[in-house]
């Protein structure tokens, strides 16, 4: 479960040289947001910030707008302000801070990625940050966990492709069996049995039949031998010719 970060609030004076009438205008508006802030009245919080924004833009009304936003659980709006805030600031403090919060939000977005990446320039400017130590190891840690989950996911998503494409294959291969007309039944195992029997039943010779075969093949060659003696008694000797 992923732990709830907690987001810096930082309430900073006015900077810059303004108008009396346009600073105490703006600064009206600001300290209206900063009481309905601390009160978690954060929807009334930002209209005042905005107001105030409207009157002068500060590095303090877009922070405190994207604190505001923040708290409402619009991070992708929130992140917009903290990039104002860190374009408008001009000290270190509330740069450091804004990248801080700024990382905040893109880790709530889930994007760990560029989360890193803010702490990360939050720490250049303040390398003590403990806050920004903790979250820059918190955000390396989860985007981790995020790459070997698309990973197992991607693999997971593979397999199943895999799966149906050769479930697809078989069912194709299926349906041309059934659908070729030249394809020729193949018999059952019983009637080629059958066949095949009928077949050795005709051309194979009964026992009987196969002793009186056996029976006239001896008689006949008892005649033989019993020619071939008399013939030999009938020629002698040869001649001699002296």
């Amino acid at each position: 479960m992923m732990m709830k970060l907690q987001i810096k609030i930082s309430i900073i004076g006015i900077f810059g040289a303004i108008s009396l009438v346009s600073a105490q205008s703006s600064h009206s508006f600001l300290r209206n947001g900063d009481k309905n802030y601390e009160a978690q009245k954060f929807t009334e919080a930002e209209e005042s910030y905005r107001k105030a924004i409207g009157k002068t833009s500060t590095e303090k009304g877009h922070f405190n707008l994207g604190n505001a936003i923040y708290q409402q659980n619009r991070f992708e709006e929130a992140i917009s302000k903290y990039q104002s805030a860190i374009q408008e600031a001009e000290s270190d403090k509330i740069k450091a801070d804004a990248y801080y919060n700024l990382g905040n939000a893109y880790f709530e977005s889930q994007d760990f990625g560029k989360s890193i990446s803010s702490y990360k320039e939050a720490l250049k400017i303040n390398p003590g940050d403990k806050s920004a130590q903790h979250n820059y190891a918190l955000a390396k840690y989860y985007l981790q966990q995020q790459e070997q989950q698309q990973q197992n996911q991607q693999q997971q998503d593979q397999q199943q492709d895999q799966q149906e494409n050769q479930e697809q294959q078989n069912q194709q291969n299926q349906e041309q069996d059934q659908n070729n007309p030249n394809q020729q039944p193949s018999s059952s195992p019983n009637e080629s049995d059958d066949q095949g029997g009928e077949g050795e039943d005709d051309n194979q010779l009964t026992k009987e039949e196969a002793e009186q075969l056996l029976k006239i093949a001896a008689e006949e060659e008892k005649k033989v031998q019993e020619n071939q003696k008399k013939e030999s008694k009938g020629r002698g000797k040869p001649k001699k010719d002296w």
